[in-house]
């Protein structure tokens, strides 16, 4: 589904670092302001963001990696997002400062 004038998801090792970005820009995830790199549940959810991105995806403004499946994407997303989403808050504020 690639073409010249697409946005291409970069290659498998930037591919989870560009789901992060996209989970936290559609509000899916947040990062902490105060421990970079560190990602809690957001306010949206991940339907939303799902939904959004298979948007891109089926009208040819974003493409896949070669061989990859829009399927096995959005599983990649899921899987992404669940690896975060357990937490509310920042794990490292809440164990420092606790829930308040």
């Amino acid at each position: 589904m690639a073409c010249g004038s697409c946005a291409i998801i970069p290659e498998i090792n930037e591919e989870y670092d560009w789901i992060l970005h996209f989970l936290c820009g559609e509000g899916a995830l947040d990062e902490c302001e105060a421990h970079e790199g560190t990602y809690f549940g957001g306010s949206t959810d991940l339907k939303d963001a799902k939904r959004i991105l298979r948007s891109q995806i089926k009208s040819g403004k974003m493409g896949l990696r070669e061989g990859q499946t829009l399927h096995d994407f959005m599983k990649l997303v899921t899987d992404v997002y669940n690896e975060y989403s357990c937490a509310s808050l920042c794990p490292i504020c809440e164990n420092n400062f606790g829930p308040d």
